[in-house]
């Protein structure tokens, strides 16, 4: 679902908002719940974009850390520290998440070139 357009015109990369599909991460008990991307969205990636990447970033991280003119961290950097935690823990934890009902979360999806992205929303949008 395109809820609303989230470019940052001062980065040279196009996000969109979409609902996209989690899972849920093997973990200890007793330990926060951790989440992470339906393995569908890498198998796709890897064979449709292999020299044209794109990005993932949970809507929370994206609006505390990205979406601020002044922000830390870029889009590129953020999918790196998730994909670094994911590795570490099996999965990343997301903002707003309220018991293992839900199937989906608003992640922010991004790429440097508007085609990718495009093609990106017609499979899976």
């Amino acid at each position: 679902m395109l809820l609303r357009p989230a470019n940052d015109s001062l980065r040279p990369l196009s996000t969109i908002e979409l609902a996209l599909k989690v899972r849920p991460a093997a973990v200890l008990s007793g330990s926060t719940p951790v989440w992470r991307l339906d393995p569908q969205y890498d198998r796709w990636l890897i064979e449709n974009f292999r020299h044209d990447p794109i990005w993932f970033c949970p809507l929370d991280l994206y609006d505390r850390r990205v979406r601020p003119a002044d922000a830390r961290f870029t889009l590129q950097e953020i999918n790196a520290l998730l994909a670094e935690e994911a590795q570490r823990t099996g999965g990343y934890a997301l903002g707003g998440m309220t018991g293992w009902g839900r199937k989906t979360v608003m992640f922010v999806v991004g790429s440097h070139r508007l085609k990718a992205l495009l093609e990106f929303l017609f499979a899976w949008g």
